[in-house]
């Protein structure tokens, strides 16, 4: 297999106020949705191979332990993951960024952070669906910033066809004052937290028991209260990306909950020619040979 230049158009959206979550119907007995509070970088890597494998998730394969290490340990990094009868079915990854007075600024600042949530290209794997979704993946992901190197939006492996909004799902339904604060200064412009969904998506076996809806509703609350688990602002803003290499569903998953449109681009990027698999993404340390030699000089590189 290998990697290709495409054209691959993204689709940012986001919540300005946590009473616009519109919730989807509750997760059924034996599933559970948590903050995986001991994440190590073996783990979080294990599920972005299996949720982002069956898709074109490949930018972090090549990352050293201490890349994926890193990133654990931001302020304002969480790891949720979705169990169903004990068996991890699906996950979403969050980042913190300091919220700016638009949304070129937040996604500005995004790139600065390295890593957003992205998918798509040799760098990027959705998915919300964000960095996957329903019958895709999509994990809102953004490219490694939104308009950076591939690594795209979230990407989402199947976050589940959208379903109806229910009045509750999952844990607790916030209320409309959800990540709020008696506080008028943490919530001025430019001083909030904004939170980005760098990957959610489901395991390929999940897909199709409708879980996505639900999912997605506990990563958003989860994405809103992140301030109060953390010495950080309110959040003011949730946002993702996620491209045409997710899943079909992932961007009607998003916009059921309650997540709006405010760009979509297209831009020439690199991406595997097709889905490498959970298997070998999972099992191969650097599958398209992204690591092995250094882009300008050709050189072996290595990677520890």
């Amino acid at each position: 297999m290998r990697l290709i230049e495409m054209d691959v158009t993204t689709t940012t959206l986001e919540q300005r106020d946590p009473a616009r979550l519109r919730p989807g119907r509750p997760l059924p007995d034996g599933a559970r949705f948590e903050l995986a509070a001991h994440a190590t970088p073996e783990y979080l890597r294990w599920l972005y191979a299996t949720v982002g494998g069956p898709w074109r998730w490949s930018d972090r394969l090549a990352w050293d332990r201490q890349r994926w290490a890193d990133e654990l340990s931001r302020p304002g990094s969480e790891v949720h993951v979705l169990t169903v009868d004990g068996t991890p079915a699906g996950y979403a990854q969050l980042a913190a960024l300091p919220d700016a007075s638009d949304a070129s600024d937040a996604s500005d600042a995004s790139d600065a952070s390295d890593e957003s949530a992205a998918p798509t290209g040799p760098e990027a794997p959705g998915g919300s669906s964000a960095p996957g979704t329903t019958a895709g993946t999509s994990a809102p992901r953004a490219p490694e910033s939104t308009a950076r190197t591939p690594e795209s939006p979230a990407r989402s492996s199947d976050p589940g066809a959208p379903d109806a909004p229910s009045a509750s799902a999952g844990p607790g339904t916030p209320d409309a004052t959800a990540g709020s604060t008696d506080s008028g200064e943490r919530n001025a412009p430019g001083r909030g937290t904004a939170v980005e969904v760098l990957y959610f998506g489901l395991a390929e076996w999940a897909i199709g028991r409708g879980l996505g809806g639900a999912m997605l509703t506990d990563a958003l609350r989860a994405a809103w209260s992140l301030a109060d688990r953390h010495d950080l602002p309110a959040v003011t803003r949730v946002w993702l990306h996620t491209c045409d290499l997710d899943g079909p569903q992932a961007l009607a998953n998003y916009t059921a909950r309650g997540l709006e449109v405010i760009d979509v681009s297209t831009k020439p990027e690199r991406a595997p020619t097709a889905p490498i698999g959970a298997w070998a993404a999972s099992t191969t340390f650097d599958p398209f040979g992204v690591a092995g030699e250094d882009p300008d000089s050709g050189a072996p590189r290595v990677t520890a």
